[in-house]
């Protein structure tokens, strides 16, 4: 059975991909291809993936959950996407690594899919707007404030480097294909990625209703507030104040986004990262970067 596993990274859209899935859901399940909406996913067995027995595990046995309606007598084939499965936003905010408990949930998801055709989908997202956006996207979670420059020092974000966070996750799960893209390149290529996604059906341009909504992005006013708040109240009660003062201050005309970056270190980190993504092997890419061929089933 053919199965594309959709690992995010952390913000790069992922929302938005999830729910275009679940408003499109009964259409898929007609073409023969299933898909566990993000929060069905998330609080069914496959939430405590760790916990799942390999040895006496077959996806075959679970189809009802790709199928809800029922189970069709051709399968195209299986979607599973959730980012949560390369880790937690939050555990980057606490322990200072990006994705450290990445190598041994996908070997054991590997282990849970043997015998199929897995395809994995990853896109990745400039530096410093990604380590920016993961950080916003801990605070919301996490249960201790920390304020940005403590996360920095943390995390040797100097050394952040997809060209070894792929490879880790292509080792740990030894997909039969990648399909890699660039966050940037997304918006003017959503249905292409979509559609390759969904083993080439044509998605309707519809969300679903009841799918998480994006958390809005957190601007400057926001993040200096909540570090404001917490040298006068203390990180206790800033934790408590994260998703009001952010939900109350989100980027937008009348607060710009939150960018900790000074113009030379942005333009470094951008230098590295388009350096970096020219060192993935061109065929792993389904967009290319500037600079690199065009993959032939992706034109």
């Amino acid at each position: 059975m053919r199965i594309h596993l959709h690992v995010g990274v952390h913000k790069t859209a992922t929302t938005f991909i999830q729910g275009r899935l679940r408003g499109n859901l009964a259409e898929l399940n007609r073409a023969g291809i299933g898909y566990i909406p993000l929060w069905q996913f998330r609080h069914s067995d496959w939430g405590n993936l760790m916990k799942i027995d390999p040895a006496g595990f077959r996806i075959e046995d679970h189809l009802a959950d790709f199928f809800p309606r029922a189970i069709p007598k051709e399968i195209t084939g299986l979607i599973i996407s959730d980012e949560n499965l390369l880790g937690l936003c939050g555990a980057m905010l606490n322990n200072g690594k990006i994705y450290a408990g990445v190598r041994p949930r996908l070997a054991h998801l590997r282990r849970l899919l043997a015998g199929h055709e897995v395809t994995l989908f990853c896109a990745v997202r400039r530096y410093d707007a990604f380590l920016a956006s993961a950080y916003c996207e801990g605070l919301r979670t996490n249960i201790r404030y920390i304020s940005f420059e403590d996360f920095c020092g943390r995390v040797n974000w100097r050394r952040l480097n997809w060209v070894s966070l792929l490879g880790k996750f292509e080792e740990a799960l030894a997909p039969d294909r990648c399909c890699f893209w660039r966050y940037e390149q997304f918006r003017e290529n959503a249905e292409r990625v979509m559609s390759a996604l969904a083993f080439g059906h044509v998605l309707h341009d519809k969300m679903a209703e009841t799918e998480k909504v994006a958390y809005p992005s957190f601007s400057q006013m926001a993040v200096d507030a909540l570090e404001s708040v917490s040298e006068r109240l203390g990180r206790a009660v800033t934790a408590k104040l994260v998703r009001p003062i952010a939900d109350a201050l989100p980027k937008g005309a009348q607060y710009p986004e939150f960018d900790p970056w000074g113009p030379a270190e942005k333009q470094r980190l951008t230098r590295r990262y388009d350096q970096d993504c020219r060192l993935i092997a061109p065929e792993k890419w389904f967009l290319a970067p500037p600079g690199l061929p065009v993959r032939a089933d992706a034109a």
